[in-house]
């Protein structure tokens, strides 16, 4: 960096227009770095044109000085912190070198890309202690705040609106009164060029006008006809009697304008659609809950029947486990029975053996059948009466017995 480049540095309460602004100083030359610049969602069309790097970082000192790192604080306690230290940090002694470090890093990638450079994030409020101690390290550059500004009633109603509710009105405004008060603080003792810029119809064109001219860029006409969408802004301004509105006129350099009677009538509209969209939240709320209980109703029949089906299971692990065991007592009364059904066997042959040496016997004693030779064949192979054949006659042997080559007795083949 060794010519003077301008670093443009939007400061601004969330839902002031600011993604406008960087959108049209893009298009008039003023550079965002190379870097993401996040997406497009249902809150804003056109995009944030918000530099992720810087926001990440924002989002990390935020947290570990307030507690939240979104628009409002999620939670009533740290609320009530953030207003009662009204935005204020405890201790800079927090800012360690190394952080410092990672933020110069950040503003000179963002400087190489341009003569004219800028970024814009809500939270570089929040957090403006670190980055003095960042601009402290880069004296040579030359930086400009903007000071984006939108009447406090239209913020509260537009973050209500893109919260469906979620966001409280009230507290909205307690936060933009913080916001205001610390963004008039950073101004009155920046010692440099600044500039402030009403997101009002009736300021907005002329204020930004300034603004490029005093960053460097060559204004026109054109490119802001083509950039700024009317239909964007859904909220009229109207004055309010809140802490928030006198540091939006003090910031602004408006003189104080009490509520008139077109400021009552687009506050009673406001507030009529803060009822309905209430109204739609609540009943939303009572359908999830119907359907939560339907679910509730549908989850105990489900484990009702899953219960019912357990102990059938069980019943049924019962069954066969008797059913095993008698299955294992039957098993083991199966080879006793195998034993004993062959000596059966063994038995019944013996003495189907004998009934039939004695029918034959009794055929060739009355009917005479048979030669003398088939009478020695019958006496060799058939049983003699008193139990013996011929050939165990002669050895005294059980005819049912037999003997090996050697002599020894066999014992008798079972047919």
């Amino acid at each position: 960096m060794s010519q003077e480049k301008t670093l443009v540095v939007m400061l601004c309460m969330h839902r002031c227009g600011s993604s406008l602004t960087a959108r049209l100083l893009q298009r008039l030359g003023m550079s965002l770095g190379p870097f993401d610049l996040g997406e497009i969602n249902e809150s804003n069309k056109y995009g944030h044109f918000e530099a992720q790097p810087f926001v990440l970082l924002n989002r990390e000192f935020q947290r570990q000085q307030f507690g939240f790192e979104g628009d409002l604080p999620d939670e009533p306690q740290s609320l009530r912190r953030y207003c009662e230290i009204d935005g204020r940090w405890p201790s800079e002694d927090s800012i360690s070198g190394e952080a410092v470090a990672r933020g110069r890093d950040l503003v000179v990638q963002l400087m190489q890309s341009g003569t004219v450079c800028g970024f814009k994030d809500p939270r570089t409020v929040q957090v403006w202690p670190y980055w003095r101690r960042v601009w402290a390290t880069l004296p040579e550059l030359r930086i400009v705040p903007l000071f984006l500004l939108r009447g406090p009633h239209e913020i509260a109603m537009s973050i209500f609106r893109r919260s469906q509710g979620d966001r409280d009105y009230a507290q909205a405004l307690d936060v933009t009164a913080v916001h205001f008060r610390r963004m008039k603080e950073i101004r009155d003792q920046w010692p440099g060029a600044r500039c402030v810029v009403q997101f009002d119809p009736q300021f907005h064109a002329l204020q930004l006008q300034r603004a490029a001219e005093l960053c460097g860029l060559e204004w026109s006409d054109a490119a802001f006809a083509e950039v700024y969408d009317a239909s964007c802004r859904h909220h009229a301004p109207a004055a309010i009697d809140h802490p928030a509105q006198a540091a939006f006129e003090a910031l602004a350099g408006l003189p104080s304008s009490p509520p008139c009677a077109e400021g009552y009538r687009q506050l009673l509209a406001d507030a009529a659609m803060r009822e309905a969209t209430l109204r739609r939240r609540r009943d939303l709320c009572r359908q999830e809950r119907d359907d939560a209980r339907q679910e509730r109703y549908a989850t105990q029949q489900e484990r009702d029947t899953a219960r019912q089906e357990r102990d059938a299971a069980r019943q049924e692990v019962a069954w066969l486990r008797q059913e095993n065991a008698a299955l294992r007592t039957t098993a083991a009364e199966v080879p006793p029975l195998q034993a004993r059904l062959s000596q059966t066997t063994y038995d019944l042959s013996l003495i189907r053996n004998s009934r039939t040496w004695r029918v034959r016997k009794a055929l060739v004693s009355v009917l005479g059948l048979g030669r003398q030779g088939d009478a020695d064949q019958e006496n060799h192979d058939t049983p003699r009466p008193d139990g013996q054949d011929a050939q165990s006659s002669a050895t005294g042997l059980h005819p049912c017995e037999r003997k090996n080559h050697a002599g020894n007795s066999l014992p008798a083949k079972v047919p």
